[in-house]
C-alpha cells in the first residue's frame, strides 16, 4: 500500500479566498506580525505563506523586517491618489 499523503494541493480559489481574508486583516491591523494576523483569520501561519506571497507579488502588501520579525502593511492603490 502507498503511504498517505501528508499535505494536499489547495485549489486556486481557496488560496484566493485566504488572500482576501489576509488582506482584510492587514488593512484592519497594519504593522502586525503574521502570528497575529493568522490568529485573527483562524488559520495556521504555515497555511498563509502562499496567500501572503501572492499579495506581495501583486503589490497590495509590503513587508518590513525579516522572518519572524516581519510586519505587514497594505499599500494604497494608485487609483485612490488625488491628482
Amino acid at each position: 500500500t502507498s503511504a498517505p499523503r501528508i499535505g494536499r494541493r489547495r485549489a486556486p480559489a481557496e488560496i484566493g479566498q485566504l488572500s482576501e481574508q489576509l488582506f482584510s486583516a492587514i488593512c484592519a491591523r497594519p504593522g502586525e506580525a503574521m502570528v497575529v494576523l493568522a490568529a485573527e483569520i483562524g488559520a495556521p501561519v504555515r497555511q498563509l505563506q502562499r496567500p501572503m506571497a501572492r499579495l506581495k507579488a501583486s503589490g497590495r502588501v509590503r513587508s518590513v523586517g525579516q522572518r519572524h520579525l516581519a510586519r505587514y502593511f497594505p499599500l494604497a492603490e494608485r487609483a485612490t491618489k488625488s491628482a
